[in-house]
């Protein structure tokens, strides 16, 4: 059984999708019986798909109604026109089409998809009319040419249009140059207004942390640490990071390579107290000659509380500024 229900795009999404599909099975023949059927949308908020011609004025409007919303990505073809795309846009959240499959926002601005590759889509759209789409049943059927090659050339292109397009929930704007091209003329997708706006709401910080990680636990890291430095501005905490890769370097400093002054070995030992870790100060006051730490089964629990005075304080203001 073959599931024709589509659960996540709304119904102008659905029908461009199914427009492209039948363009795809006219050009090109079938390919098997299982991806030779339309999908029924069972979403049945209408959203829209707009064509906006590719001006400055326009990408201005565009950018600056959605840059700030989490509800909104801008999809490219490749990897490397994710570059022109940042010129553009200054969202984190910018995919190549391999990157946006499996994700699905309410809103996806596609840039130029056509435009930079009008001759692959110009084939893809050859001999194809607006009569031959008419219907809603695809007859299962080879290719009548067996030699003919040109699926294998060109289902890269339609295939990533069609994975773009159903990313989106609701809407689609395509920002295209070429809005007569043929392909978008059998699409019959409506030119936008010049005046649109949309009604587009900021999203808070907890929304683009939620996004930020949702993206990092599905390996979309380089938009995960977009978010973070754009949105976000996460910036690195203004004290010394006592993790595993700082230990592991300065015990080498300290021990192997006997890097002369204090300074390391002070830091070692603060080490030492914070995290009750006698063997490291016995090492320190015997091997580095670090004669403060032959103290510390008498001192060290008390000076290992002091960095921690804050949290122990009935008055929390200071660890949430430190959180800040």
């Amino acid at each position: 059984q073959v599931l024709r229900a589509n659960f996540r795009n709304g119904t102008q999404v659905t029908r461009i999708a199914n427009t492209l599909l039948k363009i795809k099975h006219r050009r090109f023949g079938s390919i098997d019986r299982e991806s030779n059927f339309l999908v029924d949308a069972v979403n049945q908020d209408a959203g829209v798909v707009s064509l906006l011609t590719d001006n400055d004025s326009a990408r201005r409007d565009l950018n600056a109604q959605t840059r700030r919303s989490t509800q909104f990505a801008v999809l490219v073809l490749r990897d490397e026109d994710k570059a022109e795309a940042r010129k553009v846009f200054d969202t984190p959240l910018i995919f190549s089409v391999h990157e946006a499959k499996g994700l699905e926002y309410d809103s996806i601005v596609l840039f130029r998809f056509i435009t930079d590759n009008r001759a692959q889509f110009n084939e893809i759209a050859e001999g194809v009319a607006a009569a031959d789409l008419a219907g809603e049943d695809m007859q299962y059927g080879r290719a009548r040419n067996k030699n003919d090659k040109s699926l294998e050339i060109y289902k890269f292109y339609v295939n990533a249009l069609y994975v773009a397009l159903t990313r989106a929930i609701r809407n689609v704007y395509l920002i295209e140059s070429d809005a007569g091209h043929p392909l978008l003329r059998l699409l019959d997708i409506a030119q936008a207004d010049a005046s649109m706006k949309l009604t587009v709401q900021a999203s808070s910080q907890e929304d683009w942390q939620k996004e930020a990680r949702k993206l990092a636990l599905q390996g979309k890291q380089e938009q995960a640490d977009a978010i973070e430095r754009l949105i976000l501005q996460t910036a690195p905490v203004p004290w010394p990071v006592f993790d595993e890769a700082w230990l592991r370097e300065t015990l080498s400093k300290v021990f192997s390579e006997r890097v002369p002054g204090s300074k390391l070995k002070n830091q070692l030992y603060d080490y030492a107290t914070c995290f009750d870790e006698p063997i490291l100060a016995y090492y320190l006051a015997h091997n580095a000659g670090f004669e403060q730490a032959r103290n510390f089964r008498r001192v060290g629990a008390t000076q290992g509380r002091r960095h921690y005075q804050s949290y122990f304080a009935r008055n929390i203001k200071d660890i949430l500024r430190l959180c800040d």
